[in-house]
């Protein structure tokens, strides 16, 4: 036919920057029409002046060849022989991809390069896997129809268009696995798990601070050194009392009042009290022993074994007096028992 070249391109070209493959699809260029030289593409054997057939048929994503086929092979359909090119490739991530090709004209003396169809796009975008599509290129006079389907999604991915991850799986390449535990942890959208309520660690399997129990960790209890401690249930534990202490069950471990003692692990709101005419400090009543003689007052003397007495007749003492026996009045003088608080509380006698 004598035409000079005329390039017929297609490029699948991918539109976002990732190259993640979702899924492997399959394009068929096939049927070729050009109404410039009135041709069709049906024809019974042998070579006529309308043979069309391909070379140079591409499919392309962001620049990178996904597919590169020389030239075309023949298919015969019903007596029928049509130029056909099978791609299959693995698809990017948006699905998305350009074509191009040459379409020649078989001569008997010479081919022709008829006409080069160029930037058509393709997308198998909401396709469903096994379901056959076709779409019909225009450019010029020249008119192709092209055939595509999606063959299977990539492992991870599911849905229409392998939109979508299977259950459990998340992230752009569908390959994290993240299988959400209720009560415990959630998943979020690149497979992360996401503790619930106050639960932490890589499996949530532990709780925060001051909380309890164990794999619920919905009770808050937070330990007070001397009062209480947390059970492993949150439930508070009241510590045991050190002797010389009573306990209060509001505030805790308290010290006995001054001249009452107790034993260690006390679990009585009150103390003992000492023994009669005996006393401690606040808190230092650690036994009923820590509990001494009080100090006697004037006109008496300590006996370790019944406490203060008085003092005999015409005897006398000062207050705090620790020792057991009482100063005798000057010579001639005197005083009642027990009334002898000073030395000038001694008198003279009667003559």
């Amino acid at each position: 036919m004598g035409r000079k070249f005329l390039l017929l391109a297609a490029a699948l070209i991918l539109r976002l920057e990732t190259v993640d493959c979702a899924a492997r699809g399959e394009i068929k260029f096939y049927k070729y029409y050009d109404s410039y030289d009135d041709c069709d593409y049906s024809w019974l054997g042998g070579w006529s002046d309308c043979d069309f057939f391909f070379r140079n048929v591409k499919i392309s994503s962001n620049g990178n060849v996904l597919f590169h086929r020389g030239s075309t092979s023949f298919t015969q359909d019903s007596q029928t022989y049509y130029p056909s090119v099978t791609a299959t490739v693995d698809l990017p991530s948006n699905l998305n991809v350009y074509l191009s090709m040459e379409v020649w004209d078989k001569d008997v003396k010479y081919d022709d390069h008829i006409r080069t169809m160029s930037n058509m796009a393709l997308t198998f975008e909401n396709t469903i896997i096994g379901h056959s599509y076709s779409t019909t290129y225009r450019s010029g006079g020249g008119r192709l129809t092209v055939y595509y389907r999606l063959l299977s999604c990539n492992p991870g991915f599911t849905g229409t268009g392998c939109a979508d991850c299977i259950l459990n799986y998340y992230g752009s390449q569908c390959s994290t696995y993240c299988k959400p535990v209720s009560g415990s942890y959630t998943c979020d959208s690149n497979g992360r798990k996401t503790c619930v309520g106050k639960k932490v660690g890589s499996d949530c399997q532990d709780c925060q601070s001051n909380y309890y129990p164990d794999g619920q960790c919905d009770t808050f209890c937070d330990p007070q050194p001397g009062i209480y401690t947390c059970s492993s249930l949150g439930l508070r534990v009241l510590e045991d009392c050190v002797a010389g202490q009573s306990l209060d069950q509001s505030t805790g471990c308290q010290p006995c009042p001054a001249d009452e003692w107790s034993l260690a692990a006390n679990a009585a709101s009150t103390c003992t009290a000492c023994p009669a005419g005996k006393g401690v400090a606040a808190g230092s009543g650690t036994s009923q022993s820590a509990c001494t003689w009080k100090d006697c007052v004037a006109g008496q003397s300590l006996d370790q074994s019944t406490g203060c007495q008085p003092c005999p007749a015409d005897e006398w003492s000062l207050a705090a007096n620790a020792a057991s026996t009482c100063t005798a009045c000057p010579a001639g003088k005197g005083a009642a028992a027990g009334s002898g608080t000073s030395q000038s509380a001694c008198t003279w006698k009667d003559c």
